[in-house]
Formats: structure tokens, C-alpha cells, sequence
């Protein structure tokens, strides 16, 4: 638990490119004044922040996560204005707590690539979604080769992180997002620009992000001297992300 705690403390300090990642998805979302806001994976609570300020007086934001220890770090250092912001310990696929269609936007920032059963996590976005809401999203479109290549050196632990992430293609999501009642409104693949000033600031994030199952530790010595010989300053590599706003199918059909 106390390295948990650690690393919980750890990834609110290094997470700034999800920070910024998130912003920029909070101004696609466009929340409004009075909306009740359902924050999928939330984490240490900087974005749910963001939200619970635009949607405030009114509005509220429920703010989810399975990470214990996030949630306390969100908890902890919640301005003391916002008062409407509700933290449930839970995961995605999970959400009994929440009211058919009491949900006016879903929004998610780079967590739902971790979660295993997709088709149980729509299932309950459909269930608990406003039939005029909408579900505003951003993931990892890839698992990018060198998050692969540095994971898997580092031995089981390594390998069980590289098979947690659960990557789908943009026409995949397009047939799951409609299997379950939805309709993509818009959809997108933009890439990702990953730069660290040094190695060990890679490390650190990685650490955090990957809720330990990636650590530094449990490279080798010659391992670390490999890839300090790659990279004596800066590292940097891409990828890209999926990005996507769906609807209630039904609203059309009423509308026709």
C-alpha cells in the first residue's frame, strides 16, 4: 500500500502531458453550466477539477476511479469551492451507483486503453447516459515500440503491462460504439508527441502511469546504460490517440 501511495504522489507530479491532453479534450466536451458529469477514470482529480468548475453553480461531476490511492491525492488537494464533486473507488465496467440516464457527459482522458472488457463498460455507458447526452473521449490508439520494447525489459511485470493495454482501431470502436446504441459524431486519430527531458523523467512517468507494474528497478544495470547510450538527454517518440464524441443514437431517430 505505502508503494501505491508513492507512486499515486509520483504520477500526480509527472502527469503533465495527460494534464494538457485533457484540457484541450475539456474544450471539445464544451461542458455546461448545470450539467451532471460523469469523469471516467479521474485519477489524482486535476481534470475533475477543471470540469466541476465549468459546470459549477449547479452542476456536479462524478468522478471515478479504481485507484484508492489517486482518490486520495484528488481528495486531498480539492480547493476547498468546489463542493460539487462526489469520488467513488470503482471501475468502469462497475457503475451500479450511477442512475439510468442520469448523465448529461461522459468524459474520459487516457484510461479507457486499460480497461479489459469494453463491451461491459458501453453497456453501462448506455445504460446511465441522457438520452441528449454525449461521451467524449481520449485514449491511446497504439501501445507506441518503445513503451513496448522498454516494458518488456522488464521482465514479468513488464510483459503483464504491455497485455493490459487493449487497443481497438478506429473501425473497431466504430462497430462497438454502434453495437451498443450509440452513433459517432466525430472521430479522430491525432498524434502523440511523448518528450521527457531525460531518461529518469521517463522512467518516473512511466512508473506512475503504469501503476508500477512498469519499474525502473527491475531493469538491469547494463539495461539502463543501453538506454542512457540511446538517450544521453532528451527522450522523445510517437504514437497516436483516438478521439471520439458519440451520441444516443435515438436522438436522431426522434429528431427524423
Amino acid at each position: 500500500m505505502e508503494n501505491q501511495a508513492k507512486l499515486a504522489n509520483q504520477y500526480a507530479n509527472v502527469s503533465t502531458w495527460q494534464y494538457h491532453r485533457g484540457k484541450r479534450l475539456i474544450e471539445l466536451a464544451n461542458p455546461q453550466k448545470g450539467e451532471t458529469v460523469l469523469d471516467l477514470g479521474c485519477g489524482t482529480g486535476q481534470l475533475t477539477y477543471e470540469l466541476a468548475h465549468r459546470v459549477m453553480p449547479s452542476g456536479k461531476v462524478i468522478a471515478i476511479d479504481p485507484d484508492g490511492e489517486r482518490l486520495k491525492v484528488a481528495k486531498a488537494n480539492l480547493p476547498t469551492h468546489l463542493t460539487n464533486i462526489t469520488f467513488i473507488e470503482s471501475k468502469a465496467e462497475q457503475l451500479s451507483r450511477i442512475e439510468d440516464e442520469s448523465i448529461n457527459l461522459i468524459y474520459s482522458n487516457y484510461v479507457i486503453h486499460w480497461i479489459p472488457d469494453k463491451t461491459l463498460m458501453l453497456a453501462e455507458m448506455a445504460r446511465y447516459l441522457d438520452l441528449k447526452g454525449r461521451c467524449v473521449i481520449d485514449m491511446v490508439g497504439e501501445l507506441m515500440p518503445f513503451l513496448r520494447e522498454v516494458s518488456l525489459l522488464a521482465g514479468k511485470s513488464g510483459k503483464k503491462l504491455v497485455d493490459k493495454f487493449y487497443c481497438h482501431t478506429r473501425e473497431e470502436w466504430q462497430t462497438l460504439f454502434t453495437q451498443y446504441g450509440f452513433q459517432v459524431k466525430y472521430a479522430a486519430l491525432p498524434k502523440l508527441d511523448f518528450t521527457f527531458e531525460n531518461l529518469n523523467h521517463f522512467f518516473d512517468w512511466w512508473e506512475g502511469t503504469s501503476h508500477g507494474l512498469f519499474l525502473k528497478n527491475n531493469l538491469s544495470e547494463v539495461t539502463i546504460d543501453k538506454l542512457q547510450q540511446r538517450f544521453p538527454d532528451r527522450v522523445y517518440f510517437t504514437g497516436h490517440a483516438y478521439q471520439a464524441i458519440a451520441k444516443k443514437s435515438v436522438i436522431d431517430e426522434l429528431n427524423g
